[in-house]
């Protein structure tokens, strides 16, 4: 296999079997980076995944331009895991949002009961999101899940930023009792 980084460009242009020497070749310093970034094994794994995945689907339209084909991989990934740490602030958003977090400083739960916990009030957050009517759910998904500004959420509602605002606020405050009330219904029948 070629190992520098012109014949590994030149190598692994055109079909599958040269996309999979560049992948056997690339791979482990993806995973290797996004573990470094992440601390996490598992997501470094689907961060290499969807790097891969990404770089496939981009592969015809790949041309060298002066960077190497491993520096173009690079680049993929550095935007996979930008758009996984996007990902895991907006959901830290919508749990913060609705004053549901445990401990004091967003640490994990650290016990099963606290991870069995922390699990329920999240399958409790999906179920009274889900029942909520269309254009409530829309504006929470944009706002926390898509973190767009309440005017970018305004105008794909159809409604005004302030009337935008009321309507997030109100909706929070039905979800902060539907999951209350849930868990308070869950605590009962433990008893």
């Amino acid at each position: 296999m070629v190992g520098d980084e012109i014949g590994l460009t030149v190598y692994a242009r055109g079909d599958a079997e040269r996309f999979a020497a560049l992948f056997a070749q690339c791979a482990p310093a993806i995973q290797a980076f996004a573990y470094r970034r992440t601390g996490d094994w598992w997501v470094a794994e689907d961060v290499t995944a969807q790097t891969f995945l990404q770089a496939w689907q981009a592969w015809p339209r790949y041309e060298e331009r002066g960077a190497s084909a491993r520096a173009w991989i690079m680049r993929i990934a550095v935007g996979v895991l930008v758009d996984h740490a996007r990902r895991r602030r907006r959901e830290a958003d919508l749990l913060t949002a609705l004053s549901l977090v445990r401990g004091s400083n967003g640490e994990m739960a650290r016990t099963v009961d606290e991870e069995a916990a922390r699990m329920l009030d999240h399958t409790h957050i999906g179920m009274a999101l889900a029942a909520l009517p269309t254009k409530p759910r829309r504006a929470m998904w944009l706002r926390y899940g898509a973190d767009q500004a309440i005017s970018d959420v305004a105008v794909r509602i159809g409604r005004s930023p302030g009337a935008t605002k009321q309507l997030l606020h109100r909706t929070l405050a039905t979800l902060r009792a539907e999951v209350t009330a849930a868990t308070n219904r869950e605590a009962s029948h433990e008893q």
